[in-house]
């Protein structure tokens, strides 16, 4: 068990101290203390806390990170942003099923192109382009411009065997990003299976 600290810590000329939890981590705790006693209230330096802590797991140690956006993310049920950083840490580590648990809830809360657009990814690399195609045309539906967008449903319906519309889809970042990454090999392997049709 972690040993918890007491840290005293002057502000405006007076000291308060630290309330005690129980944080998995001591670094946790220093900086819990840090922001409760230089603002508001107990709610938000919590939450801004989670936010910081995360951040600095982002890099080095992303389980750690996974864990305190998912603390954020139940603390906070109002908010998509929680369950979209978790997800992306759970897609680093490669914990699919859970990422995509966490995206739904970030699109039931609120509408995000980036988040169902991650969906559609995940399904795809699941091998489920006929569930991931809904989801990326919603994600078209709010950013009707994305290269990346086009490339993901290029894929879903090469996937499906939707040639004429894989070739529009491929058509569209040629024309509008040309250098997007795989696009090039994308429309190759494309205009290969439309040509070896009967």
């Amino acid at each position: 068990m972690i040993e918890l600290i007491e840290i005293r810590l002057a502000v405006s000329n007076r000291t308060r101290r630290c309330r005690k939890r129980n944080f998995r981590f001591p670094t946790l705790q220093i900086l819990w203390c840090n922001w409760f006693a230089n603002s508001g209230s107990e709610k938000s330096n919590w939450e801004a806390m989670h936010v910081k802590a995360a951040e600095l797991f982002r890099s080095r140690e992303q389980g750690k990170a996974a864990a305190e956006y998912r603390a954020l993310a139940i603390a906070s049920e109002i908010n998509p942003s929680p369950y979209i950083f978790l997800a992306d840490m759970l897609i680093r580590l490669q914990q699919f099923d859970e990422a995509l648990a966490a995206l739904k809830k970030a699109v039931a809360i609120e509408p995000n192109a980036a988040a169902y657009q991650q969906i559609g990814r995940i399904l795809l690399l699941q091998k489920q382009p006929s569930l991931a195609l809904p989801y990326l045309q919603q994600a078209l539906q709010l950013q009707p411009d994305n290269p990346g967008l086009y490339f993901d449903l290029a894929r879903t319906w090469f996937l499906q065997g939707d040639l004429p519309r894989a070739n529009q889809a491929i058509q569209f970042v040629l024309q509008n990003a040309p250098d997007f990454p795989n696009a090039q090999q994308l429309a190759h392997i494309i205009t290969s299976a439309i040509e070896q049709q009967p």
